[in-house]
């Protein structure tokens, strides 16, 4: 992401992950990668419900059961059992709430087959007989992460061919039927993402963004709307709390700085709004994040 405030916090990345695990059963991750058949043994000591992650490499997610929802790259997607989710490297995920029986498979990956379409995220459900050949790839690579010593190539190689053959998948999946029949809303949508993620820690008007694409405020309105049910301003104001969140958990920068950070005209409007959107005040934010165990999953 080319967000000004991503020089200014800690990805979620590999090393991070090996600092804050202290126990991974059925799992394996070192500087190169990151894989787990059981999610819900380690994710306590990772993520907190409510707290955005800037990601460092990409993820493949299989969900096994139970359900979630969860914000990725501002977009609001449910988690559900046998749902593939394609997240590319340096994106933001944030968990809203899951159910105590959610459990998914999750590796990570740095690099996209050649040619591939999948640079967006990309979440879709898969058919039974999908599901079943997912399940051999990811067992696979499993299986090569627990030999020794591991060979990085050839999980490599597995991964490619598992993101192609997820990607045949998801090309002939419902999701894409519906983008096809509203391609052009869809393709206004993403430009209008892609910009946000340009440029949304320093403008927070919409008439910014509906003149980077050349269409009117009340069109641009109209169509976020009704291909996310979000207005613009919501995807706005999503976009700074998510990134004001994430300098509050991993910088120790005064609220102040992320205020000028963000391009608010005092930290005291800062404060407000942060207040509005998250229901406390920067600071006492910042507090409630070392009460892990009331927000950890």
């Amino acid at each position: 992401m080319n967000n000004n405030s991503n020089n200014r916090v800690k990805n979620l990345d590999l090393s991070t992950i090996q600092q804050l695990v202290t126990n991974l059963d059925n799992g394996y991750v070192d500087n190169s990668l990151f894989i787990s058949m059981n999610y819900s043994n380690y994710g306590s000591q990772v993520l907190s419900i409510g707290q955005p992650y800037l990601l460092g490499e990409g993820r493949v997610m299989r969900i096994i059961s139970g359900n979630a929802s969860a914000f990725i790259n501002l977009e609001y997607q449910h988690l559900e059992p046998q749902m593939c989710f394609i997240i590319p490297p340096h994106s933001i995920f944030e968990i809203e709430q899951l159910s105590e029986d959610f459990q998914l498979q999750v590796f990570s990956f740095n690099e996209l087959p050649k040619h591939s379409k999948l640079d967006h995220f990309s979440g879709f459900k898969l058919t039974d007989s999908e599901w079943k050949i997912s399940d051999s790839y990811f067992n696979l690579i499993w299986q090569e992460s627990q030999c020794k010593p591991i060979n990085i190539y050839v999980i490599k190689q597995l991964q490619l061919a598992f993101l192609a053959r997820l990607e045949e998948y998801y090309n002939t999946s419902e999701t894409v039927v519906f983008m096809q029949k509203n391609s052009v809303q869809l393709q206004l949508f993403h430009q209008f993402l892609e910009i946000i993620d340009q440029y949304g820690t320093q403008e927070h008007f919409i008439s910014f963004y509906a003149d980077k694409i050349g269409v009117s405020p009340n069109y641009l309105g109209s169509v976020v709307k009704e291909v996310s049910g979000s207005t613009c301003a919501e995807l706005i104001k999503r976009n700074l709390i998510m990134h004001a969140k994430i300098m509050l958990k991993y910088s120790d920068d005064p609220a102040w700085m992320i205020s000028d950070a963000l391009n608010f005209p005092n930290p005291s409007e800062f404060s407000k709004f942060f207040k509005r959107e998250a229901g406390m005040t920067p600071l006492s934010y910042r507090k409630s994040l070392t009460i892990s165990e009331n927000n950890n999953f």
